[in-house]
């Protein structure tokens, strides 16, 4: 062996010993599981709290304090599903890396890259309410006290104890997110894309994937024929990761009262019902944030042009942490990141340099106002939490025991200087781009009370809200910056199912929320409409499946044939993404290639094209296997990935249902359900109880009469503190 081998054998022994020695050091460095030293940021008695689980598992969380309340909503719904409210934090605790490698180390870049965990580890004391601190206080014990009874389902130990800055950052980095920090990232790096269809949202939550969409109708006592008041509150969701739903009831002495939905790791819920009011919210789709273009000194790239000087970037370092060997060993990282007078700067892979500027980047009361909303006990109550103006994004349908309804086109909208193009990124070199204000919420598309009786949300733009004689005129409000509508299917249904109806029953609202009906002449961004002038004599090998389209009312029910060609087809050309949206209208012989695939793809699976849209589409989770209904913009929604198997197993649309009826005596009938249960546990009894509801298209009866509650209760307990544990249900 030569000396030079020997020298290259001795050099990477010695590289070896080096790493293995730092394997050591980081492993050992890693943190000791000790919750007795944990601290703990409320006074919270946790056998104050108490949990009643109902026969279908929904827990209802009855307490002196609201800061108990968010105990026991952390402990009961960590019993439920701990896996993804770890996942949803684990980018405000930048430990996403350590759970999910390169893809989580982005979501840890950008929560430091926004400063978001920075400031409000500097001014968490000033910058939220001292009655909101302590829900936050509330939720972060009560989350810290599972993990040290269930250690063994702690996915990232350097992941707790968990803070209540965290929680916040958590629901800022969304409204970030939200508020046009997906799009920027997305536009300047690309998507991120997932090995795993099914997670695709876990780290976006700019508005894209899944069944999206949503549904939101109130109705005040004039349009019903009974007199009362109806609100439906219909989100259409991914039916699994931190966008799911999970439905809890609260009941504090405090006045925090409310049934409702909440998502994984918040310590609120954002959208249900009180005693005497309630909201739904739906996605919406303004331009809330801009890309401004930043000429870089080629001399210097630590500096950028701005009013003719060159200045200095704001620069800091992120700290992050990429989990090896199956997160053994949390690798730590450094990377560079910068400011400029406009926000984060953003350095594409090309070399162009960009800034965005969004009105969520220092705004971190989105869960404040979610609280007060629950608290509100009338409209007045209410309209005042909307004037915080925290929430990046959601049209807001609220109504009331007492006859009030009202819709609101809601967004932090910038003030922007007039003669740019804000949907493309704009000059940052000069201060006539920089827009230092945002309108305030009663400037902003709102409805109350219209003489037609009703309000409506359903993703198109908020102008459209209620009877066309009384719809909103974007010129009476600030400019809004919104894209072509791309949801006009059900806007279309909406006013088929409204015109010339009078006064309604409950039944008929209920005939609306699950209309599963497209109108005659469909409405996507990819139009492929033609395929219903084919002329079966032109194709004879695609006789049938043309006479079966020509034959198809339109119905996406789980019995329609129609429907199955019809989505076989459709999925090959369009994306319900709302940023990835391509505008196309094929021809008819352009058509016939879809229609051929859809027909070929049928066949190999069932061996024949005349599927029922229910076989084609199914619900399912654990050993159960359901049809299901809808396609994506239709009121009941239904939509999901292409099988291996070639089938479509349903991952979004109709997630949680709340039908909120207020007689004349200010009496609450309630009525909900979810996709598929209380629990994500496959053990539960809970975990796919409500499925047959769902495809059924009933509702199970709920109530915030806790007598009732107590009376029908299946578990009632209290929550464990540090040192004593108990079995989970």
């Amino acid at each position: 062996m030569t000396i030079r081998k020997i020298a290259k054998l001795s050099a990477l022994g010695l590289l070896g010993i080096v790493f293995l020695a730092f394997i050591v050091l980081v492993v050992a460095s890693r943190p000791a599981w000790q919750p007795e030293r944990w601290p703990r940021f409320s006074a919270v008695d946790p056998g104050a709290v108490k949990i009643i689980r109902d026969s279908w598992g929904v827990p209802h969380i009855y307490t002196k304090t609201d800061a108990e309340a968010a105990y026991g909503l952390a402990w009961a719904h960590a019993e439920d599903d701990f896996d993804t409210i770890q996942r949803a934090l684990a980018a405000s605790m930048q430990v996403a890396g350590l759970l999910d490698g390169p893809q989580g180390v982005i979501m840890d870049y950008a929560v430091g890259l926004f400063q978001v965990r920075a400031t409000l580890d500097e001014q968490y004391e000033t910058l939220l309410s001292p009655e909101y601190r302590a829900v936050l206080n509330g939720y972060a014990d009560g989350l810290n006290a599972y993990a040290a009874n269930h250690e063994e389902q702690v996915l990232v130990k350097q992941f707790f104890p968990l803070r209540p800055q965290a929680l916040a950052a958590y629901m800022t980095t969304f409204m970030i997110m939200l508020g046009g920090g997906g799009e920027a990232l997305a536009y300047v790096f690309g998507k991120p894309a997932s090995e795993d269809p099914e997670k695709e949202n876990l780290y976006d939550f700019s508005g894209g994937g899944g069944a999206n969409g949503s549904n939101a109708f109130a109705f005040a006592p004039t349009r019903m024929a009974d007199g009362s008041t109806v609100l439906v509150i219909n989100p259409h969701n991914p039916y699994e990761g931190p966008l799911s739903w999970y439905e809890v009831q609260i009941q504090t002495d405090e006045g925090w009262a409310i049934h409702g939905g909440t998502f994984p790791g918040l310590p609120i819920v954002p959208l249900g019902v009180t005693p005497t009011c309630g909201w739904a919210h739906t996605l919406n789709f303004p331009d809330r944030g801009d890309l401004y273009a930043l000429e870089v000194d080629p001399n210097n790239s630590d500096r950028y042009r701005f009013d003719g000087e060159w200045r200095e970037f704001e620069k800091f370092k992120v700290p992050l942490r990429v989990g090896l060997l199956n997160r053994l060993i949390a690798l730590p990282l450094w990377k560079s990141a910068k400011w400029s007078v406009h926000g984060p700067v953003l350095e594409a892979p090309d070399g162009r340099v960009f800034a965005f500027r969004s009105g969520t980047l220092r705004e971190f009361r989105a869960g404040e106002q979610w609280y007060r909303m629950g608290k509100a006990r009338n409209f007045a109550q209410f309209r005042a939490a909307l004037e915080m103006n925290a929430l990046a994004g959601f049209n807001v349908v609220y109504a009331d025991s007492a006859g009030e309804i009202f819709f609101l086109g809601n967004g932090i909208i910038p003030q922007r200087p007039s003669g740019y193009d804000w949907r493309q990124p704009v000059d940052g070199s000069t201060s006539a781009s920089l827009w230092t204000a945002v309108y305030a919420n009663r400037d902003l598309p709102q409805l109350h009370n219209p003489r037609a009786g009703y309000v409506f949300s359903l993703n198109t733009e908020v102008f459209a809200a209620t009877d066309p004689t009384e719809d909103l005129r974007p010129e009476d409000f600030v400019p809004m910056g919104y894209p072509p509508s791309t949801n006009m299917n059900r806007l279309q249904r909406m006013r088929d199912f409204m015109r010339d109806r009078g006064q309604l029953s409950y039944e008929d609202v209920k005939t609306l929320k699950y209309d599963t009906k497209l109108p005659q002449n469909i409405v996507f961004p990819v139009n492929i409409n033609a395929i219903f002038t084919l002329d079966p004599a032109q194709y004879p090998e695609l006789a049938q499946a043309i006479t079966l389209l020509r034959e198809w009312d339109r119905d996406t029910d789980v019995d329609s044939i129609g429907a199955t060609l019809w989505t076989a087809a459709h999925r090959q050309v369009y994306t319900p993404d709302p940023n990835a949206v391509v505008h196309r209208v094929y021809r008819a012989e352009e058509t016939v290639e879809l229609l051929r695939k859809a027909q070929e793809q049928l066949m190999r699976k069932f061996g024949r094209i005349d599927v029922p849209y229910g076989d084609y589409q199914r619900l399912e989770r654990g050993d159960l296997s359901l049809p299901m209904y809808g396609i994506f913009d239709v009121m009941g929604a239904g939509g999901g990935v292409m099988t291996d198997e070639g089938y479509v197993k349903a991952g979004g649309g109709d997630s949680l249902i709340i039908m909120a009826q207020w007689n004349k005596d200010a009496a609450l009938r309630l009525e909900t359900v979810v996709q598929y249960g209380a629990s994500s546990r496959p053990d539960s009894p809970h975990f796919n109880d409500q499925m047959q509801l769902l495809v059924a298209k009933k509702l199970k009866s709920m109530t915030m009469d806790r007598s009732q509650v107590e009376k029908n209760a299946g578990r009632t307990y209290a929550p464990s503190g540090m040192a004593r544990r108990i079995a989970s249900p």
